[in-house]
């Protein structure tokens, strides 16, 4: 029986993640010092997640694509106040949380104002536990199925979430704790 070499996942994990949130840090402080170059390398390294956030928020692709533009134009028009900040990753997310919640409030405002246009729906694929997870997920309050996108699907802390969302480290878990409550009745398992 062989020796094997112990290797920690989680360390290594969060080592890139260290070194990502440097880099993340090293480019918002360009921006702010006016290199629009970094505009792109930010732009690349955290479009995906923007638009994940932005799509779960909103339930449009459309909607998350100009989300995505509106958090990075957001960006370069507020540069002079980018400089040191201490997480960069949670600082986009809030910008992007804020700029999906305008969006939202928008899109409401044009239903309101146009009787003829239906919320949209989205279409099930058939994939029975997906899409019922998906109407239980889209059952959740807003504020509830944020803490859940943020938690699984971004894998941030409790703290990151407070700060994303601007609210306590409490409030995250309390929402997230009543979520998955209420997920587990709405999907009727029970623990």
């Amino acid at each position: 029986m062989g020796v094997r070499p112990s290797y920690n996942m989680e360390a290594a994990t969060l080592g890139g993640a260290v070194r990502d949130e440097a880099e993340l840090g090293r480019l918002l402080d360009a921006l702010a010092s006016d290199d629009l170059d970094a505009l792109g390398p930010l732009y690349e390294r955290l479009t995906p997640s923007v638009y994940r956030l932005a799509l779960w928020r909103l339930g449009s692709e459309d909607a998350a694509r100009d989300v995505v533009q509106d958090v990075f134009v957001r960006l370069a028009e507020k540069r002079g106040k980018l400089r040191n900040v201490r997480r960069p990753r949670a600082y986009v997310l809030s910008v992007a949380h804020r700029c999906a919640l305008d969006a939202a409030k928008r899109r409401r405002v044009e239903r309101a104002l146009d009787p003829l246009v239906e919320p949209s729906v989205p279409a099930s694929d058939g994939a029975g536990d997906a899409a019922a997870c998906t109407r239980a997920l889209r059952a959740l309050p807003a504020l509830h199925r944020e803490v859940v996108y943020l938690k699984y699907f971004e894998e941030m802390t409790f703290a990151q979430i407070g700060l994303t969302l601007g609210i306590s480290t409490f409030t995250a878990a309390s929402r997230f704790r009543l979520a998955i409550k209420r997920l587990r009745r709405l999907m009727g398992v029970m623990r």
